[in-house]
């Protein structure tokens, strides 16, 4: 699946480009998605995983060392309430840098919340030395429409260092900050507004919801302009850019997995091999990327306290995660229910 979701409208898009490289302002990489598969669906999958309910949802991904990541929120914009996004990177908030304490939306407007002490202008803290970001998370409200992403932990105003897969230790952020208690997996939380949104009226003066833009047409004159190399990077100065790129950049980290032709996967079939055990990669710091994490204007009471959905997106070598899918789907019953009843057209 592309979009991971467990409910409508409330999910995201995972993203693996190739790791930018130096230490010059780099726009935005291109859109390289990739598959994920539910960790539910698949007996192979580490048992130390997270199992899926009805509010939590547990993927897993193929990704590369040495490659970037970035993840792609904007489905959200289809809901009809707004979205607050929380993530954790291994346990770390990557807007703040700190450990998340917790799921739940922080504001940082005057105090630092490290040493109590008022801030300075832009939210500057004289102790930590940095300004602040405004929140802890991402939001409809706060962010551009169109881009509702992050690609990296947040550094200065406006830049962030992008996520980066490494086989180093020393260089993986949650591994500097968290040590021995950080996990090897990337949490996504869910927050909606208190009210729906207003609808808004179309022409016809029937009351409807927004929808996304068509993009195709600009997708075709944008081909014809830049090309269709999935290693070129592109701009920041126009995040439509990204969008409209979207249909006809290579994916060049898909999975090309086998696909289990065992005629009995779906008839109690509990896997060919043994559990796969995950390598553990960490996530580190790259390349500097033009990308402000957005503002939100409304006070905290704007959001519901708990979240709506939770994710937890696992990752491991895709040469492992094809270890995963050759081994099959969990076996259930082909009808259901109906499973060993007298059924078919007489």
């Amino acid at each position: 699946m592309s979009v991971i979701s467990i409910s409508q409208h409330l999910g995201c898009e995972v993203n693996l480009p190739k790791a930018l490289k130096g230490e010059s302002l780099h726009g935005l990489p291109p859109y390289a998605r990739i598959p994920a598969y539910c960790v539910d669906d698949y007996p192979a999958a580490p048992s130390n995983w997270m199992r899926g309910s009805a509010t939590e949802g547990s993927f897993f991904v193929g990704v590369k060392a040495g490659h970037g990541l970035w993840l792609d929120f904007n489905s959200c914009r289809q809901h009809d309430h707004h979205v607050a996004v929380l993530i954790s990177i291994q346990g770390v908030n990557p807007i703040t840098g700190k450990p998340l304490a917790g799921v739940k939306l922080d504001q940082y407007r005057e105090n630092c919340p490290v040493h109590n002490v008022p801030f300075q202008g832009g939210r500057y803290c004289p102790e930590c030395g940095y300004k602040w970001p405004a929140q802890n998370y991402l939001s409809t409200t706060g962010c551009a429409d169109g881009r509702l992403w992050l690609d990296g932990f947040r550094g200065d105003d406006g830049e962030v260092r992008q996520y980066v897969f490494t086989e180093e230790t020393c260089r993986g952020i949650a591994a500097q900050v968290l040590g021995d208690t950080r996990v090897f997996a990337i949490g996504v939380s869910f927050f909606l507004s208190v009210d729906p949104k207003p609808p808004r009226p179309n022409f016809g003066g029937v009351l409807r919801s927004w929808e996304p833009p068509d993009m195709s047409s600009f997708a075709k004159q944008y081909k014809t302009a830049i090309g269709t190399d999935s290693g070129t990077y592109y701009s920041a100065d126009s995040a439509m850019k990204r969008m409209m790129v979207n249909s006809h950049v290579v994916r060049e980290a898909g999975l090309n997995a086998p696909v289990c032709q065992s005629s009995h996967v779906n008839e109690g079939f509990v896997g060919l091999c043994h559990e796969i055990e995950a390598t553990q990669l960490e996530i580190a710091a790259g390349a500097r990327i033009q990308q402000e994490t957005g503002e939100d204007p409304n006070p905290l009471s704007f959001w519901r306290e708990k979240p709506e959905s939770t994710l937890f997106i696992n990752y491991l070598p895709d040469s492992e995660a094809k270890l995963i899918l050759a081994d099959g789907k969990r076996g259930t019953k082909r009808d259901g229910a109906l499973g060993g009843l007298l059924v078919g057209n007489v």
